[in-house]
Parts: structure tokens; sequence; C-alpha cells
């Protein structure tokens, strides 16, 4: 067994200071009592600190990028991600407008109904794009004649926008217009 990392120990408490300081986060750290988040009987390591010696013996070379520059990276790579997840989830809500548009109103009823539970997840239930997708998979729903489901996704997409965004706002409007 190769440990392969850093010898510069660090609680998890300390880590979950540095990650939130890196991404700006204002969350809230909480802690959870070593008995409530293992189950009786198991035995952790309490404190872990990696012996690197037997990794600079065979390869002559040690690591020498630090934990916070470790994290930056994996923060901006997890950015970049997050991104491009939501554009691809935007392309893919236009793509499901235009299926409705050509007629092919089960394949955009499937491919809405796919990208509204993929935003809620990685948006949140509230997010103007998910709202947006909340209102077109309600169009598809009326354009196959499912009239009372559409009716429901109108009215709770139509009382988020009021919600979050005000009566005035124009999304709001035009989700009122449905």
């Amino acid at each position: 067994v190769y440990n392969i990392g850093s010898d510069q120990e660090v609680s998890i408490l300390e880590l979950a200071h540095r990650v939130k300081a890196l991404t700006g986060s204002a969350s809230r750290v909480v802690t959870v009592p070593y008995e409530a988040a293992y189950e009786a009987g198991f035995e952790d390591m309490r404190r872990r600190v990696p012996d690197l010696a037997k990794i600079r013996d065979l390869l002559g070379h040690a690591p020498s990028t630090g934990l916070d520059a470790i994290l930056s990276s994996v923060i901006a790579y997890e950015r970049e991600r997050l991104t491009l997840q939501r554009q691809l989830l935007h392309l893919r809500f236009n793509l499901a407008n235009i299926f409705r548009d050509l007629g092919r109103l089960e394949e955009a009823r499937q491919l809405d109904e796919t990208v509204l539970n993929e935003q809620v997840e990685l948006l949140g239930p509230h997010h103007p794009h998910t709202l947006m997708t909340a209102g077109s998979l309600a169009a598809d729903l009326r354009s196959l004649g499912r009239y009372e489901e559409a009716l429901k996704h109108d009215e709770a997409t139509y009382a988020s926008w009021v919600e979050i965004f005000g009566e005035d706002n124009p999304r709001t409007l035009y989700a009122l217009s449905n």
C-alpha cells in the first residue's frame, strides 16, 4: 500500500472550512457526532497522517502540490462542469420546444420531463430555467390533451413565479397567460 498525497495533517473540520473559504460559500459547517455518523461497533482511525516515505523511495519523488492548490483545481473543474451541465439542460429544453413545434409531442413531453427533473436537482425548484421548463412541460401536456395535468403544472409554476419574482415580473405574467 502506497500513500499518495500529502503528509500534512488536516482535520475534516479544517478541510471543511478551507473548502468553504475557497468556494466563497456562505454555508454553515455542521458537525455530526461520531456515534451518529457510524453504526455501533464501527471503528475508524480518528487521526490520519500519511507516511510518504515508501512512495518517495519507490519513485524518488515527493508530491509537491499543496492541498489548497488541489482543492482550487477541483473547485474550478466542478464549476466548469456545472456550467456546462446547465448549458446542456437549456439546449435540451430548446430541443423539446422544437419537438413540440414539429408535432412530436410525446418526445417533447418526455424530454421536458427529464430536463425538469435534472434542473430541480441541479438548480433547485425555483430557478428561472426550472420554472420555464415546468411551463414547457405543461404546454406539452396541453398539446397532448392532458388538460388536468397541464393545469396543475401551470398553477404550480405560476405560484412559484409570483412567490419568487413577484406579480409584475414579465415571466410571471407570461406564466399567467398559460
